[in-house]
């Protein structure tokens, strides 16, 4: 029997909130995973990895750099760019509804993201 959407959402809400410390009331599936529950760098990957470990989620298309920024020092990097004329590249957030998406379909890709 496969479940139903709701299912799903509160499954993930659990598997985010035992992995961020984020209480799971504050996760909906608008929540995202940088800008609303604070999941950057290494640790989204590592997220990811258990996403997609758990459901058996098809992660080849995903482009992570579009989506995942590299920990560290991100001032001075900001700053040559700024002095240097280069434009801040701009990175996409992955919403829970993201994730949801990814578990019916199978498959987390670029196409399955809402922009």
């Amino acid at each position: 029997m496969s479940k139903t959407h709701a299912q799903i959402l509160s499954e993930l809400k659990v598997m985010i909130s035992d992995f961020s410390g984020v209480h799971q009331k504050n996760i909906n599936e608008e929540s995202m995973l940088e800008t609303d529950l604070r999941i950057y760098g290494d640790d989204t990957i590592d997220l990811l990895i258990i996403y997609s470990e758990q459901y058996n989620i098809d992660m080849s298309a995903f482009k992570g750099e579009e989506y995942i920024a590299s920990e560290g020092d991100t001032l001075l990097p900001a700053i040559k760019k700024f002095f240097n004329g280069e434009k801040q590249v701009s990175r996409k957030d992955i919403k829970v509804a993201d994730l949801v998406n990814g578990v019916i379909t199978g498959v987390f890709n670029p196409s399955t993201l809402n922009d």
